[in-house]
């Protein structure tokens, strides 16, 4: 379903000028969960004007791997976008949480191939990307709160 997800944010992409359609804000997945971002090379834009810069009818993707959440309700996948002529443009990373009828994107992050940081590895997490990582270095801290 994430896949699916993904999938929407392309065919939305390809003829919109408002990408918000593909991300969702429901539900509290704690402090660091970061809702509507979208991401180029480190600099932040809202989904409502954001361009993407590397769909077009030609461009094809490829799913480098994806990443279910322990509690289940989220995912992170990283896709990587290639040229006609098979050169990769980039990597998309996105956090997706699930949502009446699917998966809906939290957050997507785009990397440009060859440009400056590039995606952390897919690894783990409880409720959001990263919460394992922040719990090992602070156990104390209270990470979210289920009500």
């Amino acid at each position: 379903m994430a896949e699916a997800a993904f999938q929407r944010y392309v065919d939305l992409a390809k003829g919109s000028k408002n990408l918000r359609g593909s991300f969702s804000i429901l539900g509290d997945f704690g402090k660091n969960a970061q809702a509507l971002r979208w991401v180029l090379d480190g600099k932040e834009q809202l989904p409502d004007t954001a361009a993407d810069p590397w769909i077009d009818g030609s461009t094809t993707f490829k799913l480098i791997g994806l990443v279910r959440s322990n509690v289940g309700i989220a995912a992170r996948g990283e896709w990587q976008a290639f040229a006609p002529d098979g050169r990769v443009l980039g990597t998309y990373d996105a956090f997706l949480i699930s949502h009446i009828g699917g998966f809906r994107l939290r957050w997507l992050r785009l990397y440009s191939q060859g440009k400056g940081v590039q995606p952390e590895p897919l690894t783990g997490f409880c409720m959001y990307p990263g919460d394992a990582q922040e719990h090992q270095r602070n156990p104390k801290e209270v990470l979210f709160k289920l009500q």
